[in-house]
């Protein structure tokens, strides 16, 4: 649970910095700056689809290790009788 908190708490502090990138690649007056807000965008998405990710893939091993911990202790259930 406590993985979850600090994983929300870092993707919306990435948001945040998405959005900033994007108002400062919007109002840049030089080429560096808009390339600067564009690629802070860019982490910022990278950021939070890597979150998504680790949650997802999360979630997947908790579900094959409680299928793979069912199918063990029905095999030998089935073995002892």
């Amino acid at each position: 649970m406590e993985e979850d908190t600090s994983a929300l708490i870092v993707g919306v502090l990435m948001a945040i910095f998405g959005l900033v990138g994007l108002f400062l690649a919007a109002n840049a007056r030089d080429l560096e700056m808009s390339i600067f807000g564009f690629s802070l965008v860019a982490l910022a998405c990278l950021f939070i689809f890597g979150l998504i990710r680790r949650h997802y893939d999360r979630i997947e091993s908790l579900r094959i290790t409680a299928v793979s911990a069912a199918t063990a202790s029905s095999t030998e259930s089935s073995s002892s009788e």
